[in-house]
């Protein structure tokens, strides 16, 4: 913090003022990385929402993707930046002409973005690995006793030889575009 309010050229307590705290200073660092990174974000002309519900999911996911473990800092309210607004608000009106109450929509992009940043804490946990946390531990559980639960041991080790995070992302983000198909009618 110190080094922060010398750059500044300000007193330390007006940054504690203004910023709170070591975790408040991370928060706007990290925001300020991930509406970088949604600056470059173009979703696609001419798709039906569909396809550009899950672009702007995809989109999510790579930048918390990109903030690596900083992403444990990043809160969703703290997505307010002018790139991240304007996506939104495109995603938004996709969603509204598509049949779905303002409301909804707000709905549905809390929950995509939810599942996005969800994964990507998950990414920031196995560092080096694609393989999610849990699945090692499930194997060790099931090392002597894999004849009572087959089922159980076909899903630890295919999970072992997968990309989690993205497998993971993809398909939630297929069951819930598929419940909003439904929604819709």
């Amino acid at each position: 913090m110190q080094a922060v309010a010398d750059v500044l050229g300000v007193d330390r307590s007006a940054v504690n003022y203004y910023v709170g705290d070591r975790d408040g200073l991370l928060e706007i660092v990290v925001a300020d990385l991930f509406e970088e990174r949604l600056r470059q974000v173009t979703l696609p002309d001419d798709e039906d929402w569909r396809e550009l519900l899950c672009a702007y999911g995809n989109a999510i996911l790579d930048g918390a993707l990109r903030l690596g473990v900083a992403a444990t800092y990043f809160r969703l309210d703290g997505a307010g930046g002018a790139a991240g607004l304007a996506l939104a608000e495109r995603v938004l009106g996709t969603l509204a002409q598509a049949g779905f109450t303002a409301a909804d929509a707000g709905r549905i992009l809390a929950l995509i973005a939810g599942l996005a940043f969800s994964a990507a804490r998950t990414a920031a946990t196995m560092p080096g690995t694609r393989v999610h946390p849990q699945t090692p531990i499930a194997a060790e559980a099931l090392k002597d006793r894999g004849g009572d639960y087959p089922l159980l041991c076909r899903v630890v080790a295919e999970r072992e030889s997968e990309d989690a995070v993205q497998r993971d992302f993809e398909f939630g983000l297929r069951v819930v575009v598929a419940g909003l198909d439904r929604m819709l009618g």
